[in-house]
């Protein structure tokens, strides 16, 4: 006798809920989860829109292009992209240190000078070579200070944002445990932390919660936070806070 085949239930339909703050991508989180030169340029420049509440500026093409010339050099697109769109702007490339404009550019020791420190300790250069080229430091704090260009700036804008903060601003040398507590409070660091030259080095932290920078080559370490409430500042394993933030209650 034949075998008729029994038909096969329907499949049960899956049905996924996903709440709108889970969908959402903040600025912070695209920041951190950035993994190419461009992936990394273009989250900084929506961070510093909607969460620094800044309008990137560049230096002019027609200006860059005469420095190039007058240098002889060939700069890479994440080099290029960084300083036509973000190298002039205040709180995110420079303030704290100087960004040098193109007429100011000179080849130093390792590459194109493109940043001196605001007492003149140390200047940073780019590698001419590369992809996505090496940052250094000559002077008194010299060596390597990054082995990205488009990494050292995602890390370097939050130094600046941190240290040019007109709100939220804490500061104070930081007691034992300061490392774990920034863990815990703002999640892993961003990134590789700035090696051990020029501003370095430098371990910076991203979240909703605010910002923070560790620098943990003074002694003491240092701990810098911005955009922080005083209800999450006051826990931290500070010794002292050195600044903090116009009419906070002690």
């Amino acid at each position: 006798p034949s075998h008729r085949s029994l038909p096969l239930p329907p499949r049960p339909r899956l049905r996924l809920r996903v709440s709108a703050v889970e969908l959402r991508v903040t600025p912070e989180r695209a920041l951190r989860a950035a993994a190419t030169p461009e992936e990394r340029l273009g989250a900084l420049e929506t961070f510093a829109r909607q969460s620094l509440g800044l309008v990137p500026r560049g230096w002019a093409p027609a200006e860059m292009e005469t420095a190039r010339r007058r240098l002889d050099v060939r700069l890479s697109p994440p080099v290029t992209r960084w300083m036509t769109r973000l190298a002039d702007t205040f709180g995110l490339a420079h303030g704290q240190n100087h960004a040098r404009s193109p007429r100011t550019w000179t080849l130093g020791e390792r590459g194109l000078a493109f940043l001196d420190e605001c007492q003149d300790n140390w200047r940073l250069e780019i590698e001419l070579e590369g992809a996505d080229p090496a940052v250094h430091a000559t002077g008194e704090q010299a060596g390597l200070v990054a082995r990205s260009f488009s990494a050292f700036a995602v890390q370097y804008a939050i130094f600046e944002a941190v240290m040019t903060a007109d709100r939220g601003a804490w500061n104070g040398p930081a007691a034992e445990g300061a490392r774990d507590w920034l863990r815990a409070t703002f999640g892993p660091p961003l990134g590789e932390p700035v090696l051990a030259a020029g501003p370095g080095p430098l371990e910076v932290h991203v979240s909703p919660s605010g910002l923070a920078v560790f620098q943990s080559g003074s002694q003491p370490p240092w701990l810098f936070l911005a955009r922080v409430p005083s209800e999450l500042a006051r826990p931290a394993p500070v010794l002292e806070w050195v600044l903090e933030p116009e009419g906070v209650q002690r």
